[in-house]
């Protein structure tokens, strides 16, 4: 009896296919992976809360800070991190603290406001080392607290294209300096 052989085409395509299903997950997983962002460093200091925000507004300096861990930044400093009550605008010298407080390049800044039922966020990056504004302000309104996370992901996309744009000296966290281990001092022999 004589066996039929399968079309060519046939086994090619199933061949096709089966290494289309196999490549789909790593390829899934690659696009949801961030770029990285080696040498940007953020703080994100504590936003000032003005007017009515409610005790169930969610704090959008910490939302920031999470959302900017996961877009590969290399280093995020929190709200925690930084400390110090909500500071929408400080002067150079304390913005620089803060960065420096957090190892930082890049520090963010800000306010979320509340006044009739509506939300704003107001916020801007400052250069870490001399605490100087970096481009434009960024602002938002949105109608209510769940609308939050798409303002958060704009909020996030422009701090990243701003530090970004400091020069890749100032980008970069200083290493801390080498811990050495002590070691004496050579002692003369005692005299007889």
């Amino acid at each position: 009896m004589l066996r039929r052989q399968p079309p060519r085409a046939l086994c090619a395509g199933l061949l096709l296919s089966c290494m289309a299903l196999a490549a789909a997950p790593a390829l899934a997983q690659g696009a949801a992976q961030p770029s990285a962002q080696p040498g940007v460093s953020i703080g994100v200091a504590p936003f000032e809360r003005v007017g009515d925000v409610a005790a169930d507004v969610p704090d959008v300096s910490l939302l920031l800070a999470r959302r900017l861990s996961t877009l590969g930044v290399s280093r995020v400093a929190s709200p925690a991190d930084l400390g110090g009550a909500g500071v929408s605008d400080p002067d150079a010298k304390t913005a620089a603290a803060l960065a420096s407080r957090g190892g930082v390049a890049a520090l963010v800044v800000g306010k979320t406001t509340a006044l009739g039922g509506k939300l704003s966020i107001d916020a801007r990056v400052r250069d870490g080392r001399t605490g100087e504004p970096v481009g434009r302000r960024f602002f938002v309104e949105v109608p209510k607290p769940r609308d939050l996370p798409a303002a958060v992901e704009q909020l996030a996309d422009q701090v990243l294209a701003q530090a970004r744009a400091l020069p890749a000296t100032q980008t970069a966290v200083a290493a801390p300096p080498p811990v050495r281990a002590a070691v004496p001092a050579p002692t003369a022999p005692a005299a007889p």
